[in-house]
């Protein structure tokens, strides 16, 4: 229970960071996903990073439950499917998000990342 309770934790305080970020810079914010994007480089570093990121929590957390502890799993499993994506489809990202409109999803993503956020900060503190 304790790596569930840090993970929930980590998680979710990441979540809401970011989204703050995003909230309070929005025009900054987006100018660096749209470089991140435009660089092969870069894309794949991060695609690295998260596969790692995502290996690890699945190796150290394999719990599926339909609760917050399965929603740190859940979070482990898109991690490596984000790091898959970026590090073996880096030209098809950037072909794909390159005329791709971000006011769009902004909204969307800001949406989820407070939600969840919240509710794994909570439930990380609550434990």
């Amino acid at each position: 229970m304790g790596l569930s309770i840090f993970l929930a934790k980590l998680i979710g305080i990441y979540m809401l960071i970011v989204a703050l970020i995003a909230l309070l810079r929005r025009a900054q914010f987006e100018s660096a996903l749209r470089s991140m994007i435009a660089s092969e480089g870069v894309l794949a570093i991060s695609g690295l990073w998260s596969l790692v990121l995502g290996i690890a929590i699945l190796v150290g957390h394999p719990i599926w439950e339909l609760n917050w502890r399965g929603l740190v799993t859940l979070f482990g499993v898109l991690a490596i499917l984000q790091g898959i994506v970026r590090v073996g489809f880096t030209s098809y990202i950037q072909q794909k998000f390159a005329s791709a409109k971000i006011d769009r999803v902004y909204w969307v993503i800001i949406t989820v990342l407070i939600i969840v956020g919240a509710y794994l900060t909570y439930s990380g503190f609550k434990g």
